[in-house]
């Protein structure tokens, strides 16, 4: 909310409602699994005593590359640190003889620690494996060097914990994470049996990254025991309009059929106004994967706009066709983007990449597009009559297509260096404001303002002073 130069009350007091929908929709978990990221705060626990057991960086000390350390990356070839975890899960296990798993994920790759360079880690890396640019740190500064994916150094430490656990409680299962640098199945190692895979991708704004994933599925259910699907699909776009109902209908029905026991999905972040749609399709799914998804869209369009069910269904369908123009328009491109630059795309979860989802967007989402979309919804505002409740429900699809304008304005201008961003920029900034205090269900703007600051403060950009509270 420091973006906005709002308040936090103003974000808490609404986003609290929002369990109510989870609630309804009987949202939660029958298994008591666990996959998260596990080892932060190590540092702070072992550095001073055993920094052998941390990633030894490019300058050749242990200390991660920042501190107080968040995200702090393991040597996991070191057979202490190997010996450590399986104690501590063992002991994880005794105290909560109820859990079904625990995790051995390491820490999220957002942080500015490289993984470890020591020569026995980079000896578990096969040399014929995907290639990737491997981030490393040296006086502070990041360093992108060529490399390979580091999918086999993970599962053999994945494996050695878990060979380790099972000879206390061989029933438990491990949970561990296929994600980034290593969400590729291992050349050399097959995952033990009583890991739990969670499958970190798919996403519906790239068609090229899609397709990849999908194929990576496919190479999971062959070779893991319990996988489950842990995708960040809901973080791409940019809280965008965006509708890929058939996308994800197919993509859960494939994966149910190979195997898939669990899902986690991250996360329902509130764009209802935008997505609102791609959320109550997954709910429903869950609970029946066979089910029909054009049934559950009918469904939703005739619960949710009663008389206007017809033209809310058209204009759901119009919107899936510019979701997906935008995730097929990326092709152009590709003949411009190096091996080492593909699947460094591949590995940025949220589409970071902003010349080329950004410039997308702004492609797309132009002005005549969106007004299309605003004329098919004043169809269905008309189409409700005197229903008041319809009507106000199509208002709130409206705002979400005013977002949608102003965002893809913003970042094209952003993007093609244009004069004139800091006039949109300066629109942008009240729409947000204003969408937090009389829509904030439409958009989750705090959210988006999050990782996009530093991306408009390195611009120059600055909130115009008047708005300042």
């Amino acid at each position: 909310m420091k973006q906005l130069g709002l308040a936090s009350d103003d974000y808490v007091g609404w986003c609290g409602q929002a369990t109510a929908w989870w609630s309804h929709q009987r949202l939660g978990s029958s298994y008591a699994l666990s996959a998260t990221h596990a080892f932060g705060g190590w540092w702070n626990r072992f550095g001073a005593e055993h920094p052998e057991w941390f990633a030894l960086q490019r300058n050749g000390s242990r200390t991660p590359g920042r501190l107080p350390a968040e995200r702090e990356t393991l040597c996991l070839s070191n057979p202490q640190l190997v010996q450590q975890v399986i104690q501590e899960k063992i002991a994880e296990f005794s105290r909560n003889p109820g859990r079904d798993s625990v995790s051995v994920s390491p820490t999220d790759e957002g942080g500015n620690n490289s993984v470890c360079l020591c020569e026995a880690c980079r000896r578990l890396d096969p040399m014929n494996g995907r290639p990737m640019p491997l981030e490393t740190f040296l006086d502070g500064k990041k360093l992108t060097v060529p490399y390979v994916a580091l999918n086999d150094r993970t599962f053999t430490f994945y494996n050695r914990v878990a060979e380790g656990v099972a000879k206390v409680f061989p029933d438990k299962l491990l949970g561990t994470y296929a994600y980034g640098g290593y969400r590729d199945v291992p050349l050399g190692v097959r995952p033990h049996p009583n890991l739990l895979v969670g499958f970190v991708g798919l996403q519906y704004w790239d068609d090229e990254e899609w397709e990849l994933d999908r194929r990576r599925w496919e190479q999971w259910a062959g070779v893991a025991k319990n996988l489950f699907l842990r995708p960040n699909a809901f973080h791409a776009g940019h809280g965008m309009p965006g509708v890929f109902v058939t996308k994800l209908d197919r993509d859960l029905k494939r994966c149910y059929q190979t195997g898939m026991i669990a899902v986690d999905f991250d996360s329902v972040l509130h764009h209802w106004a935008t997505q609102g749609l791609n959320y109550y399709l997954l709910a429903k799914l869950l609970w029946d994967p066979s089910q029909d998804a054009e049934a559950i869209v009918q469904d939703y369009c005739q619960k949710g706009f009663g008389p206007a069910a017809g033209v809310i269904r058209r204009y759901v369908r119009e919107l899936e066709e510019v979701t997906d123009r935008c995730a097929a328009g990326n092709g152009h491109q590709e003949n411009d983007r190096t091996a080492a630059q593909r699947t460094r795309d591949e590995d940025a979860e949220t589409l970071s990449r902003p010349s080329d989802i950004y410039m997308r967007l702004a492609r797309i989402y132009t002005p005549a597009v969106i007004g299309h979309l605003r004329e098919t919804l004043a169809e269905a505002r008309s189409a409700a009559g005197n229903d008041e409740i319809v009507k106000q429900r199509t208002d709130f699809l409206e705002a979400g297509l005013r977002y949608g304008k102003l965002q893809a304005a913003a970042h094209g201008a952003l993007v093609a260096k244009q004069a004139h961003k800091t006039r949109l920029l300066d629109e942008r900034y009240t729409a947000f404001r204003k969408i937090v205090r009389t829509q904030p269900f439409a958009v989750n703007v705090a959210y988006i303002s999050w990782p996009e600051g530093s991306m408009w403060k390195r611009t120059g950009w600055k909130a115009p002073a008047a708005a300042k509270e």
